[in-house]
């Protein structure tokens, strides 16, 4: 009987110890853990589970808008990822020479938002290609690194004429090269003079790389290759949409129009070192080059009458 008589009264010193803190204002802290009422744990453990559902439902509720909206969560962070990527990228970029994968004319036209719109300008345009390449190619198919050369020497020599005489270089083409003159020009005859000039040279530097290709297959021991390669050219000019070609992978700026196909059609009809040119052309240049007459099927035009360029007049 004693022992329960002090068991209840330690119990009720236990409460009273617990209200006279609730007297004071302080929290249940500051009571022994043992003489602590469970209720208010358990009410914190119901708030915070309450907490948790209004988040969660707040958080379905803007998927729910999002997704009215046409995005999503996952949108969010793929645009997100994306922006990041765009960054680490620029930032890449920034370590490389990004000026060399253009002409600088192109470079210039792509960093000014007015030059993006297609438009109609008068320009030459200039087709090159190596007659004799396939044939080169199947017998050095074991030695690619020799091809690869040979391109990077024509392609050399080119960009250096090309640019000298005013040319722009829209592209490289396997082993073919498209440019184009008189951007910004007005003067039409000087236009056609320059490209033929280009053609002029680059025929003569295509002879040096056809001697140091053949030094390089003696060194290889390959001289017993056989090969007759050697330039040609085709030169028109006419109306063209010059400007931003968009895609959604890739945009260009380039040119557009039946007269770059035309262009393109001459260099095909275009023999060994020949530079032809169409009869647009040899009116503008036809005091200063020396020249013969031919008549070519082109498909798709017909018979059609053009000229191979020889040299210059003997006066300049």
């Amino acid at each position: 009987m004693l022992i329960i008589i002090k068991i209840m009264n330690s119990i009720s010193n236990g409460f009273n110890r617990v209200n006279t803190a609730k007297t004071n204002n302080k929290g249940l802290a500051d009571v022994p853990l043992k003489y602590q009422d469970k209720e208010p744990r358990m009410q914190r453990k119901s708030n915070e589970t309450n907490s948790s559902t209004r988040k969660r439902d707040q958080k379905d509720l803007d998927v729910s808008f999002k997704r009215q909206k046409g995005t999503s969560n996952d949108d969010d962070d793929q645009q997100q990822q994306g922006e990041v990527k765009e960054v680490k990228d620029s930032s890449r970029l920034e370590t490389i020479n990004i000026k060399k994968y253009f002409d600088p004319t192109i470079y210039q036209m792509l960093l000014s938002p007015q030059e993006h719109k297609l438009r109609t300008e008068k320009l030459v345009i200039v087709f090159w290609d190596i007659a004799g390449f396939a044939t080169l190619c199947n017998r050095l198919n074991n030695y690619p690194f020799i091809i690869v050369d040979l391109l990077k020497n024509v392609f050399s020599e080119a960009e250096r004429v090309i640019l000298k005489n005013n040319g722009i270089i829209d592209k490289f083409i396997g082993d073919g090269i498209m440019a184009f003159y008189g951007y910004r020009q007005s003067k039409e005859n000087q236009m056609a003079i320059d490209a033929i000039n280009t053609a002029l040279e680059l025929r003569e530097k295509f002879k040096l790389v056809n001697k140091q290709l053949t030094k390089r297959l003696i060194k290889e021991h390959l001289n017993d290759y056989k090969f007759n390669i050697s330039l040609k050219c085709g030169i028109h000019i006419g109306d063209v949409l010059i400007g931003l070609l968009e895609t959604e992978y890739r945009n260009q700026i380039t040119l557009i129009g039946s007269n770059v196909n035309f262009a393109n059609r001459l260099e095909g009809k275009a023999e060994d070192d020949q530079i032809i040119v169409s009869e647009n052309v040899l009116e503008l240049v036809k005091d200063s080059f020396a020249f013969q007459s031919i008549e070519h099927d082109i498909y798709s035009y017909g018979k059609v009458k053009v000229f191979n360029i020889l040299s210059k007049k003997n006066n300049l």
